[in-house]
């Protein structure tokens, strides 16, 4: 993302707050500078259009960018470059030839009109990590934002990622490495901020004196508030207590994990790593043995932890998911009744008679684990069956209390079918007759 920024003269200077104007990207345009232009120069000594810039790409190399600034002025536009010593006593300053596009890069500065009020150009580079899992339509409109914006986007996690963009908070190694990293975990709704600031806020920000107001103007928008969307996997307590930490690098210190799971495993043991803690490929040596959750089963104990526990334990900071079992995550499998076949052979009556046996055992069991409370079971027997009728409140001044209470409160009716219907029979037609009268006044409205 290229920009302009004032550094002398700046009509809110004592606030300490540099005016900055954003050129964008390669796919921006073209912003025009001067009086009557998209950045309005106050210079006494600027034209209504003064001078271009427009973001270029080198051919050779499609990373990188450089600036592009033409001089369309009567009073000149000056140069100085950044090999140069930047002291402004000693300056070594050209003069742009006008309509001639000259080259800028990062650290030079630049001034119009007259070499005194100078800006320096520079550029902030924002790699953004986004999630394979976006919308089609919603990655299509980030690829163009990016575009006019000046981002780079990757899907491959990398050490300079500035932000890392994702559709819902979901059980994803990605964004655990975010967390433990303190890198700022966004949705799309950021970057379209980010945009509206890079485009429109040189067009407002040149007229701005409020230092309050032109910060919001210039400045990039924080990504507090820009939360991924919540998804069914956690709670909102849950994904609300999200905060920067630095004591995410050592929560797993002094712990040693073993991975059972094969999607992502490499990238899982790097976020183990990464929180501190070692990865063991013996599950004996091991203080946790990582799963999915769907293979949470009967034979996983206490040591067993799933990957959600993972993900909790990073997101609120603390290792207490980890202690605790999730009953919820196992799969208790039902008992299923095997078909017994009738032989004549004895030993296989035999072993007929004792799987039946061991399945009613089991059967016993399962009854008992499963059998429902007292409260659960009062409350069933108070509902037969019929149909529940919801009276709603009465607005009428003439009921009294009681009389509305009545009508907020939910009746049953039960209803009931005989066992047999009687056949219903179409009746006879019978031939009526009518006045004259009648026959009159039917001819009268015809």
């Amino acid at each position: 993302m290229w920009y302009i920024e004032f550094l002398t003269s700046s009509p809110i200077q004592e606030y300490n707050f540099p005016l900055r104007f954003w050129i964008g990207g390669v796919k921006s345009g073209i912003k025009s500078l001067g009086r009557k232009a998209n950045i309005r120069l106050s210079s006494p000594n600027a034209s209504r259009l003064h001078a271009t810039l427009q973001v270029q790409q080198v051919e050779e190399n499609e990373g990188e960018e450089y600036l592009l600034v033409t001089d369309q002025s009567s009073y000149g536009t000056f140069v100085a470059r950044a090999q140069n010593n930047m002291d402004t006593d000693s300056l070594t300053v050209e003069k742009l030839e006008k309509g001639t596009p000259v080259r800028l890069n990062p650290g030079d500065r630049i001034a119009f009109g007259k070499p005194g009020a100078w800006y320096i150009v520079g550029k902030e580079n924002w790699v953004i990590y986004a999630d394979n899992n976006m919308p089609e339509k919603e990655y299509q409109l980030l690829t163009e934002t990016a575009d006019q914006v000046g981002l780079k986007l990757t899907d491959q996690w990398k050490q300079n990622i500035s932000a890392a963009l994702f559709h819902e908070w979901t059980i994803s190694p990605w964004q655990c490495l975010a967390l433990i990293e303190n890198i700022p975990v966004v949705h799309f709704a950021w970057v379209d901020r980010l945009k509206q600031v890079v485009l429109h806020s040189a067009e407002q920000v040149g007229l701005v004196t409020v230092a309050e107001l032109a910060a919001s103007y210039t400045q990039i928008p924080g990504t507090e508030g820009y939360f991924p969307r919540r998804s069914d996997v956690f709670t909102k307590e849950q994904v609300s207590s999200i905060v920067p930490n630095i004591h995410r690098k050592d929560l797993f210190s002094n712990k040693k994990f073993c991975l059972h799971c094969n999607e992502h495993r490499e990238a899982w043991e790097l976020v183990v790593v990464s929180a501190g803690g070692e990865v063991v490929h013996n599950a004996q040596e091991a203080n946790y043995v990582v799963v999915s959750s769907e293979k949470m089963n009967d034979n996983c104990g206490r040591k067993h932890v799933s990957l959600y526990q993972i993900t909790l334990a990073l997101l609120l900071a603390t290792t207490r998911p980890l202690e605790t079992y999730n009953l919820e995550k196992r799969a208790t499998p039902s008992p299923t009744k095997q078909v017994i076949c009738q032989h004549s052979d004895a030993e296989t009556d035999d072993e007929g008679e004792k799987e039946s046996e061991d399945f009613k055992e089991n059967c016993d069991v399962n009854k008992e684990q499963q059998k429902p409370s007292r409260e659960e079971t009062e409350k069933n027997e108070r509902i037969p069956c019929g149909v529940w009728v919801k009276r709603y409140r009465s607005q009428s001044p003439s009921y009294n209390e009681q009389m509305k209470a009545s009508h907020n409160n939910i009746s049953f009716i039960q209803v009931s079918y005989p066992e047999k219907l009687p056949r219903c029979q179409r009746p006879k037609r019978r031939p009526r007759t009518i006045s004259r009268h009648e026959m009159n006044v039917v001819h009268h409205v015809a």
